[in-house]
Protein backbone atom coordinates (compact mmCIF):
# COMPACT_ATOMS: atom_id res chain seq x y z
CA UNK A 1 0.00 0.00 0.00
CA UNK A 2 1.98 2.97 -1.09
CA UNK A 3 1.61 6.27 1.16
CA UNK A 4 2.79 9.62 0.34
CA UNK A 5 3.84 12.42 2.66
CA UNK A 6 3.43 15.81 1.89
CA UNK A 7 6.12 18.41 3.99
CA UNK A 8 5.94 21.85 4.08
CA UNK A 9 4.54 22.79 1.18
CA UNK A 10 1.07 23.37 -0.39
CA UNK A 11 -1.39 20.54 0.50
CA UNK A 12 -2.39 17.89 -2.20
CA UNK A 13 -5.57 18.28 -3.51
CA UNK A 14 -6.44 14.21 -4.41
CA UNK A 15 -8.56 14.12 -7.60
CA UNK A 16 -5.54 14.87 -9.15
CA UNK A 17 -4.22 11.62 -8.75
CA UNK A 18 -4.45 9.00 -11.63
CA UNK A 19 -3.15 5.46 -11.81
CA UNK A 20 -1.57 3.60 -14.80
CA UNK A 21 -0.91 0.31 -15.54
CA UNK A 22 2.83 -0.81 -16.31
CA UNK A 23 5.79 0.77 -13.79
CA UNK A 24 6.59 0.33 -10.77
CA UNK A 25 4.91 2.10 -7.65
CA UNK A 26 6.79 5.36 -7.32
CA UNK A 27 6.40 8.16 -4.99
CA UNK A 28 6.74 10.99 -7.03
CA UNK A 29 6.93 14.03 -4.01
CA UNK A 30 10.46 14.84 -2.89
CA UNK A 31 11.48 16.30 0.43
CA UNK A 32 11.41 19.91 1.27
CA UNK A 33 13.86 21.95 -0.81
CA UNK A 34 15.12 25.76 -0.64
CA UNK A 35 13.22 28.74 -1.77
CA UNK A 36 9.32 29.87 -1.21
CA UNK A 37 6.70 27.59 -1.27
CA UNK A 38 5.41 28.10 -4.51
CA UNK A 39 9.09 27.77 -5.86
CA UNK A 40 9.84 24.21 -4.19
CA UNK A 41 6.05 23.29 -5.15
CA UNK A 42 7.35 24.24 -9.13
CA UNK A 43 9.92 21.90 -8.03
CA UNK A 44 8.40 18.62 -7.27
CA UNK A 45 8.72 15.82 -10.02
CA UNK A 46 5.47 14.18 -11.57
CA UNK A 47 4.07 14.27 -14.71
CA UNK A 48 3.37 17.53 -17.21
CA UNK A 49 -0.14 16.20 -17.62
CA UNK A 50 -1.99 13.21 -17.82
CA UNK A 51 -0.82 9.94 -19.15
CA UNK A 52 -1.57 9.43 -23.04
CA UNK A 53 -2.75 6.11 -24.61
CA UNK A 54 0.42 5.83 -26.63
CA UNK A 55 2.25 6.42 -22.87
CA UNK A 56 0.52 4.19 -20.94
CA UNK A 57 -2.03 1.05 -21.05
CA UNK A 58 -4.91 3.19 -19.23
CA UNK A 59 -7.21 0.88 -16.60
CA UNK A 60 -10.19 -0.26 -17.85
CA UNK A 61 -12.90 -0.20 -15.37
CA UNK A 62 -14.70 -2.11 -17.05
CA UNK A 63 -12.50 -5.65 -17.36
CA UNK A 64 -11.89 -4.65 -13.82
CA UNK A 65 -7.89 -4.32 -14.64
CA UNK A 66 -6.95 -1.81 -11.85
CA UNK A 67 -8.45 -0.44 -9.20
CA UNK A 68 -8.15 1.86 -6.53
CA UNK A 69 -9.18 4.55 -3.67
CA UNK A 70 -7.29 6.74 -1.13
CA UNK A 71 -7.94 7.18 2.02
CA UNK A 72 -9.15 11.21 2.32
CA UNK A 73 -10.12 13.29 -0.14
CA UNK A 74 -7.49 16.01 0.91
CA UNK A 75 -4.33 16.54 3.19
CA UNK A 76 -2.53 19.10 4.63
CA UNK A 77 0.90 19.89 4.84
CA UNK A 78 2.63 17.34 6.90
CA UNK A 79 -0.31 14.69 6.75
CA UNK A 80 0.28 11.62 5.07
CA UNK A 81 -2.70 9.52 2.99
CA UNK A 82 -2.32 6.33 1.65
CA UNK A 83 -3.80 4.58 -2.37
CA UNK A 84 -5.00 1.56 -1.84
CA UNK A 85 -4.71 -0.43 -5.35
CA UNK A 86 -5.69 -3.67 -7.03
CA UNK A 87 -4.54 -5.12 -10.29
CA UNK A 88 -6.01 -7.64 -11.90
CA UNK A 89 -3.78 -9.47 -13.26
CA UNK A 90 -1.25 -8.92 -10.76
CA UNK A 91 1.02 -6.83 -12.11
CA UNK A 92 3.47 -3.19 -11.90
CA UNK A 93 1.75 0.03 -12.04
CA UNK A 94 2.85 3.15 -11.30
CA UNK A 95 1.36 6.15 -9.26
CA UNK A 96 1.42 9.75 -10.96
CA UNK A 97 0.48 13.28 -8.98
CA UNK A 98 -0.78 16.00 -11.34
CA UNK A 99 -0.28 18.83 -9.27
CA UNK A 100 -3.80 21.41 -9.64
CA UNK A 101 -4.97 24.51 -8.42
CA UNK A 102 -8.66 25.64 -8.52
CA UNK A 103 -8.39 27.52 -11.89
CA UNK A 104 -11.59 26.43 -13.32
CA UNK A 105 -13.91 28.91 -11.07
CA UNK A 106 -13.75 31.81 -13.80
CA UNK A 107 -17.21 33.29 -12.62
CA UNK A 108 -19.19 33.42 -8.97
CA UNK A 109 -15.87 33.45 -6.90
CA UNK A 110 -15.42 34.80 -3.10
CA UNK A 111 -19.23 34.30 -3.20
CA UNK A 112 -19.87 32.48 0.47
CA UNK A 113 -18.14 33.82 3.91
CA UNK A 114 -17.23 30.93 5.50
CA UNK A 115 -15.43 29.69 8.92
CA UNK A 116 -12.91 27.33 10.08
CA UNK A 117 -12.96 25.15 13.04
CA UNK A 118 -10.95 22.74 14.80
CA UNK A 119 -11.48 19.04 13.93
CA UNK A 120 -12.57 16.10 16.59
CA UNK A 121 -9.09 15.25 17.25
CA UNK A 122 -8.08 18.79 17.71
CA UNK A 123 -6.26 19.78 14.64
CA UNK A 124 -6.87 23.65 13.69
CA UNK A 125 -8.61 25.00 10.74
CA UNK A 126 -10.07 21.00 9.78
CA UNK A 127 -13.60 21.74 9.14
CA UNK A 128 -15.31 24.10 7.55
CA UNK A 129 -18.94 25.62 8.21
CA UNK A 130 -20.70 27.63 6.26
CA UNK A 131 -24.72 27.82 7.10
CA UNK A 132 -25.81 29.99 4.43
CA UNK A 133 -28.32 32.23 7.05
CA UNK A 134 -29.09 33.73 9.70
CA UNK A 135 -29.14 32.91 12.32
CA UNK A 136 -26.01 31.24 12.56
CA UNK A 137 -25.91 28.47 15.14
CA UNK A 138 -21.93 29.01 15.68
CA UNK A 139 -22.27 33.08 14.71
CA UNK A 140 -18.31 34.30 16.30
CA UNK A 141 -16.94 38.04 16.10
CA UNK A 142 -16.73 37.62 11.98
CA UNK A 143 -19.76 37.41 11.67
CA UNK A 144 -22.56 34.75 10.16
CA UNK A 145 -21.39 32.65 7.44
CA UNK A 146 -23.63 34.10 4.71
CA UNK A 147 -22.73 35.60 1.41
CA UNK A 148 -19.36 37.79 1.31
CA UNK A 149 -22.00 41.04 -0.09
CA UNK A 150 -24.80 40.49 2.91
CA UNK A 151 -21.91 41.56 5.39
CA UNK A 152 -21.66 44.67 3.34
CA UNK A 153 -18.00 42.88 1.79
CA UNK A 154 -18.81 42.41 -1.87
CA UNK A 155 -16.65 40.11 -3.46
CA UNK A 156 -16.60 42.84 -6.40
CA UNK A 157 -14.58 44.93 -4.17
CA UNK A 158 -11.58 42.29 -4.89
CA UNK A 159 -12.15 40.97 -7.85
CA UNK A 160 -13.81 44.12 -9.98
CA UNK A 161 -16.91 41.63 -10.86
CA UNK A 162 -19.60 39.51 -9.12
CA UNK A 163 -22.05 36.84 -9.44
CA UNK A 164 -24.95 37.98 -10.56
CA UNK A 165 -27.03 34.82 -12.42
CA UNK A 166 -27.29 31.17 -13.70
CA UNK A 167 -27.27 31.57 -17.45
CA UNK A 168 -30.03 30.38 -19.05
CA UNK A 169 -28.55 29.11 -22.13
CA UNK A 170 -25.15 29.79 -23.63
CA UNK A 171 -25.11 33.55 -24.99
CA UNK A 172 -22.14 35.15 -26.69
CA UNK A 173 -19.64 37.25 -25.34
CA UNK A 174 -19.62 41.04 -26.64
CA UNK A 175 -16.20 42.27 -26.88
CA UNK A 176 -15.93 45.64 -25.10
CA UNK A 177 -12.32 47.89 -24.80
CA UNK A 178 -10.96 46.52 -28.09
CA UNK A 179 -8.03 48.14 -28.00
CA UNK A 180 -6.78 47.50 -24.72
CA UNK A 181 -4.20 45.04 -24.61
CA UNK A 182 -6.24 42.33 -23.63
CA UNK A 183 -7.93 42.10 -27.34
CA UNK A 184 -4.15 42.55 -28.70
CA UNK A 185 -4.27 39.74 -31.69
CA UNK A 186 -7.35 38.87 -31.35
CA UNK A 187 -8.68 40.74 -34.40
CA UNK A 188 -11.84 41.70 -32.78
CA UNK A 189 -13.69 44.91 -32.66
CA UNK A 190 -16.35 46.51 -30.09
CA UNK A 191 -19.12 44.91 -30.15
CA UNK A 192 -18.25 41.40 -31.62
CA UNK A 193 -19.88 38.11 -30.41
CA UNK A 194 -18.13 35.08 -29.84
CA UNK A 195 -20.51 32.50 -29.42
CA UNK A 196 -21.20 30.05 -26.56
CA UNK A 197 -18.63 31.77 -24.32
CA UNK A 198 -21.01 33.20 -21.70
CA UNK A 199 -22.74 29.88 -20.01
CA UNK A 200 -22.87 28.46 -16.27
CA UNK A 201 -23.05 31.08 -14.11
CA UNK A 202 -22.04 34.75 -15.08
CA UNK A 203 -20.38 37.86 -13.44
CA UNK A 204 -20.99 41.29 -13.92
CA UNK A 205 -20.05 44.80 -13.03
CA UNK A 206 -22.81 46.09 -9.75
CA UNK A 207 -22.63 49.80 -9.53
CA UNK A 208 -24.20 49.84 -5.96
CA UNK A 209 -21.52 47.86 -4.79
CA UNK A 210 -17.88 49.01 -3.14
CA UNK A 211 -15.64 47.93 -5.90
CA UNK A 212 -11.25 48.19 -5.81
CA UNK A 213 -10.39 51.85 -5.47
CA UNK A 214 -6.81 53.45 -6.76
CA UNK A 215 -6.34 50.79 -9.75
CA UNK A 216 -6.67 50.83 -13.57
CA UNK A 217 -9.91 49.37 -13.88
CA UNK A 218 -11.43 48.14 -17.80
CA UNK A 219 -13.99 46.43 -18.23
CA UNK A 220 -13.63 43.76 -21.23
CA UNK A 221 -16.92 42.95 -22.40
CA UNK A 222 -20.56 43.24 -21.87
CA UNK A 223 -22.61 40.57 -23.03
CA UNK A 224 -26.71 40.54 -22.11
CA UNK A 225 -27.75 36.96 -21.52
CA UNK A 226 -31.05 35.46 -19.27
CA UNK A 227 -31.08 33.84 -16.69
CA UNK A 228 -32.34 30.70 -15.36
CA UNK A 229 -35.27 32.57 -13.62
CA UNK A 230 -35.99 34.53 -16.98
CA UNK A 231 -34.30 38.25 -15.13
CA UNK A 232 -32.53 39.87 -17.59
CA UNK A 233 -28.52 40.67 -17.12
CA UNK A 234 -25.15 41.70 -18.20
CA UNK A 235 -22.19 39.75 -17.92
CA UNK A 236 -19.04 41.14 -17.67
CA UNK A 237 -15.47 40.14 -18.15
CA UNK A 238 -13.17 42.52 -16.49
CA UNK A 239 -9.50 43.17 -15.63
CA UNK A 240 -7.83 45.85 -13.09
CA UNK A 241 -4.06 46.82 -12.35
CA UNK A 242 -2.90 47.77 -9.21
CA UNK A 243 -0.19 50.95 -8.69
CA UNK A 244 1.63 48.08 -7.47
CA UNK A 245 1.72 46.31 -10.72
CA UNK A 246 -0.90 43.35 -9.93
CA UNK A 247 -3.07 42.39 -12.49
CA UNK A 248 -6.43 40.78 -11.34
CA UNK A 249 -8.77 38.96 -13.77
CA UNK A 250 -12.53 37.73 -13.59
CA UNK A 251 -13.65 35.54 -16.51
CA UNK A 252 -17.07 36.12 -15.41
CA UNK A 253 -18.25 33.30 -16.68
CA UNK A 254 -17.75 29.63 -16.45
CA UNK A 255 -17.55 29.33 -20.21
CA UNK A 256 -14.28 31.06 -20.71
CA UNK A 257 -12.34 27.66 -19.71
CA UNK A 258 -14.69 25.82 -21.80
CA UNK A 259 -13.07 28.09 -24.73
CA UNK A 260 -9.81 27.36 -24.06
CA UNK A 261 -9.63 23.69 -24.83
CA UNK A 262 -13.11 22.16 -25.16
CA UNK A 263 -14.28 20.54 -28.15
CA UNK A 264 -16.36 22.08 -29.52
CA UNK A 265 -16.15 25.12 -27.85
CA UNK A 266 -12.41 26.19 -28.36
CA UNK A 267 -11.68 29.92 -29.63
CA UNK A 268 -9.36 30.80 -30.80
CA UNK A 269 -9.63 34.32 -29.56
CA UNK A 270 -9.66 33.47 -26.13
CA UNK A 271 -6.83 31.71 -26.25
CA UNK A 272 -5.28 34.22 -27.39
CA UNK A 273 -7.07 36.98 -24.58
CA UNK A 274 -5.90 34.83 -22.26
CA UNK A 275 -2.20 34.22 -23.03
CA UNK A 276 -1.68 37.85 -23.37
CA UNK A 277 -2.84 38.08 -19.92
CA UNK A 278 -0.53 35.68 -18.78
CA UNK A 279 2.37 36.68 -20.58
CA UNK A 280 1.75 39.76 -19.01
CA UNK A 281 1.83 38.25 -15.85
CA UNK A 282 4.75 36.32 -16.37
CA UNK A 283 6.97 39.55 -17.68
CA UNK A 284 6.17 41.32 -14.75
CA UNK A 285 7.11 38.36 -12.34
CA UNK A 286 10.89 37.71 -14.35
CA UNK A 287 11.14 41.68 -13.93
CA UNK A 288 10.57 41.83 -10.46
Amino acid sequence: MPRLSRRGVLGLLVGSASVSSLGAAEPVLQDRRTGTLIEVENQASGERWWPTRSQHRAADDRQRQIQGYASATSVAPGESIDFHVTVNPAGRYRISIHRLGWYRETANSVYWHIRSRPAAGGQPDRVVACYRTTPDPGQDSAGPTVRWRDIKAAEQKLIGVQFNGIVDSPQPLVVQAADHWFWKGTGVADGDRIPGVVDGEADGVDPHRPHPVAVSSTVLSASPYQTRDGRQKVQNTHLYETPQGGLVFGAGTLGWTMALNRSGHRDQRIERATTNMLDRIIARSEGA
